[in-house]
């Protein structure tokens, strides 16, 4: 251990947010390479958003699903067990050299 973190937790993430609920607030969360693995991200993303301090910070990665591919859900399963994710439409195309998208979100306060 080199004491970077205050605290390590090894737990399924929407059940630790749900556990946690009473506990400290977040000013920041970072999930890196995370939400990949989740197919409906609104239990995750609630819980997040549960846990950030008014003006908290959310920031997440994903890999981009072109909206070609997306169908009616806007995410599909691939085989390597990652889901890929639609954005939202914006008027303007991404730069083609960009896999996935990173996305920060910040709470309403």
């Amino acid at each position: 251990a080199r004491g970077v973190y205050d605290e390590l937790v090894e737990a399924d993430l929407e059940a630790y947010l749900e556990q946690a609920r009473s506990g400290p607030k977040f000013e920041v969360v970072v999930c890196a390479d995370t939400v990949v693995y989740f197919g409906d991200v609104r239990r995750l993303f609630a819980g997040v958003m549960d846990r950030l301090v008014p003006g908290g910070i959310f920031v997440f990665t994903v890999e981009r699903l072109a909206h070609a591919e997306a169908g009616t859900t806007g995410v599909r399963l691939i085989r390597q067990g990652r889901y890929q994710h639609a954005e939202a439409p914006s008027g303007r195309e991404p730069p083609k050299a960009v896999p996935g998208l990173i996305v920060t979100a910040r709470r309403a306060g």
